[in-house]
């Protein structure tokens, strides 16, 4: 039997963080909405919100969506500044310890870059990031610092790196965060998310049109705009805007 394909663009859990998404902007403007369109009255869009929860946990195996959602804010409102600083900062300690090549080795091994810095900059790896940072964080002693302070490299970028660190855990980010992020679910449930999908579009097309002649607002109903705001990977774009 042929399975049933998914209608969005994304893995199961983008969608259904970007559903939450769009949800949350409408429930934002819910009076105007309702004012333009008669069957989203209460409950329409506290019940959306309910479905969407219960495919988290049912579905994908995640029993607290708001924690993710928070932790995945957490983790893309520095992912791209972390990244720029871990750059800058290898690249220092490999001209500041190139006639050093055992002790750049030590360093580069110890912070956490040998094991997961091309899978954090290269492939965008989510998780290398989150391993890398924490591994920084606490293998970055005041004696290393110092040596690498007294090479040439800011101390502030340092604090930097760490400080991202303590973002990721304030905002109880682990390793199982990233995982959450590239969850699908079974192709039996395809089905089920789909529905989801046609009920979160749905608000998201009509409400574009209402907010045609103002673009912030008409952005936030955008399923491939809030996808590309997450910086999460995608292949297609969807077709209804």
């Amino acid at each position: 039997m042929k399975q049933q394909a998914r209608l969005y663009a994304g893995k199961d859990v983008e969608m259904l963080l970007v559903a939450a998404v769009i949800i949350k902007h409408a429930i934002a403007n819910k009076n105007f909405l309702i004012a333009k369109r008669s069957t989203w009255e209460d409950p329409f869009f506290d019940n959306l919100v309910a479905k969407i929860d219960a495919a988290f946990s049912t579905l994908l195996n995640i029993n607290d969506p708001k924690d993710l959602r928070d932790a995945t804010q957490a983790l893309l409102s520095i992912q791209k500044s972390a990244l720029d600083d871990l750059v800058e900062l290898k690249v220092q300690l490999e001209v500041d310890f190139e006639d050093e090549p055992q002790t750049l080795k030590n360093i580069l091994s110890d912070l956490g870059f040998t094991n997961y810095y091309t899978a954090a900059k290269r492939k965008r790896d989510q998780e290398a990031l989150i391993q890398l940072l924490f591994k920084f964080d606490t293998a970055l002693t005041t004696k290393l610092k110092l040596d690498i302070v007294k090479a040439g490299t800011s101390a502030n970028l340092l604090d930097n790196i760490v400080g991202y660190a303590k973002v990721l855990r304030d905002a109880n980010v682990t390793q199982e965060t990233a995982k959450d992020l590239r969850k699908d679910a079974s192709d039996e449930k395809v089905s089920e998310l789909n529905a989801i999908y046609k009920s979160m579009i749905g608000v998201a097309r009509i409400a574009s049109t209402f907010y045609k002649n103002q673009p912030l607002e008409k952005a936030k109903f955008s399923y491939s705009g809030n996808l590309k705001q997450l910086n999460l990977q995608t292949k297609k774009v969807d077709k209804p805007e």
